[in-house]
């Protein structure tokens, strides 16, 4: 069921590829720092909501792909400096300053902007099936479990992506609220 529907969230996705969509700039208030990403194969950008938080002197970081995990590296929205990754995704270079894996304490309340294929009205998120976020939300949320109440996962879509159900896996960790092209802030 989930490869079906990876199927077809696809070539929706691919259609759209180069439309130069962007997400709503919505922000938790008081966010001090903010995980982002580089959008890739019909997400929807969310490059304005990473410049308005840095402009408003919000630590803004993207994924860099290491081996099997994800780290966050801080950026500068618009100069990177990126490069292309083993995926062909933008990411920042290694040289950055690392947030997350990090002994440096990530400055709560933090919010991250979470890509995927397909998104549920319930929080359900079907990735890209590496498994890539679902083992850096179970890492973060585990390191920071006693500051859960600091941390709002938001799934990042286009409204077309939002779908009855996604099926779920143990595993898998629901986004706290979605967020489409058209403005609309779905809690869930």
């Amino acid at each position: 069921m989930k490869e079906g529907l990876r199927t077809e969230m696809r070539i929706k996705l691919k259609s759209r590829a180069d439309d130069g969509a962007e997400a709503y700039p919505f922000m938790p208030r008081g966010t001090r720092t903010l995980f982002g990403y580089l959008a890739f194969g019909g997400e929807l950008s969310v490059a304005a909501i990473l410049r308005e938080a840095a402009a408003r002197g919000i630590a803004v970081a993207a994924p860099r792909v290491a081996g099997k995990d994800l780290e966050f590296l801080q950026i500068d929205p618009d100069s990177g400096p990126f490069a292309t990754g083993a995926f062909g995704i933008r990411e920042p270079l290694p040289d950055a300053r690392r947030i997350f894996p990090s002994e440096e304490a990530i400055r709560f309340p933090l919010a991250i902007l979470v890509p995927g294929l397909a998104f549920d009205r319930g929080g359900g998120r079907l990735g890209r099936g590496a498994g890539f976020y679902d083992r850096f939300l179970a890492r973060l949320l585990a390191d920071y479990a006693d500051r859960r109440a600091e941390i709002t996962l938001i799934g990042v879509c286009r409204s077309l992506q939002i779908v009855e159900r996604v099926e779920r896996e143990p595993h898998d960790i629901p986004v706290d609220c979605l967020l489409t092209e058209n403005g609309d802030i779905l809690c869930v």
